[in-house]
């Protein structure tokens, strides 16, 4: 890794002698600092947390592909309606899709509308603006972020579910056991109650007779 790191971060060492700008390189030597991840073998049942975590990346993949496809097209319809009005946000589908992207965070996604809202629209125009991006935060935002984070946090748990089924079969087939054998004690507690019932009607007929 220390290897790739230094040789990717190399061509730093050529800025004195080229008229272009290859400081970019020299944050890739940040990546150094990677080798830190080594403590983390150190926190207890790493392991776990890391098959979880790889679980519920995979649980939601399908989540993360959908709400990338609703981006695009929703980001598709606001270049489309608001390229003229607002090319700063939507002026190409670059812009539109990280624009939506900030209204899917929900965090300040009623920004972008009040400001377009702001730059002397009339009424009909503002309400398709406004209704717009509530339809894209509650399908975006609210549902796809919601389904994603509840998926993931599912996956991850997933571990202790199996550990409380687990534990759940082991309680039902002790009790499965525990009741058969009282069954049959029971029934051996009546053959007993019986035998003595019969030996005691063979000595009151012995009695009767003599």
């Amino acid at each position: 890794m220390d290897f790739f790191i230094v040789a990717g971060s190399s061509p730093s060492l050529l800025q004195p002698f080229i008229s272009g700008n290859a400081e970019f390189f020299s944050v890739l030597l940040v990546g150094r600092f990677l080798r830190f991840v080594r403590i983390m073998h150190f926190v207890p049942n790493i392991e776990q947390t890391c098959a979880g975590i790889i679980r519920a990346l995979k649980a939601s993949a399908a989540v993360f592909l959908s709400l990338a496809v609703l981006n695009i097209v929703l980001a598709m319809g606001a270049n489309v309606l608001f390229d003229d009005i607002a090319p700063d946000y939507f002026g190409d589908p670059i812009k539109s899709a990280y624009s939506l992207f900030k209204v899917f965070t929900v965090e300040g996604w009623h920004e972008i509308p009040d400001a377009l809202a702001a730059g002397g629209l009339n009424s009909t125009t503002v309400a398709l603006v406004r209704g717009y991006f509530v339809l894209s935060v509650l399908v975006g935002g609210n549902l796809g972020l919601s389904l994603a984070n509840a998926v993931f946090v599912d996956e991850m748990t997933a571990d202790n579910n199996d550990r409380l089924e687990e534990m759940v079969s082991h309680l039902r087939e002790e009790l499965t056991v525990n009741h058969e054998q009282e069954k049959f004690d029971q029934a051996e507690r009546w053959q007993l109650l019986e035998d003595r019932l019969d030996s005691i009607q063979e000595q009151l007929a012995k009695m009767r007779s003599d």
